[in-house]
């Protein structure tokens, strides 16, 4: 994951459970819910993400 990502993953995690992570735990706990995502869904393409968001935000409107 680059630095981006996991500074977003800590914001992210922070604003939900209220708790701060340093760089190596957010990593770790990025990494094991992508594992997680990918054994229970597979792995999926840009395109597929695309759709769903596309999907979503009309849902929500």
């Amino acid at each position: 994951m680059n630095p981006e990502a996991i500074q977003q993953f800590r914001k992210l995690y922070r604003e939900r459970f209220g708790e701060e992570l340093n760089d190596n735990e957010a990593l770790l706990k990025a990494t094991k819910l992508l594992n997680l995502y990918r054994t229970i869904y597979g792995t999926v393409s840009f395109d597929q993400i695309k759709k769903a968001e596309n999907t979503n935000e009309k849902s929500n409107q």
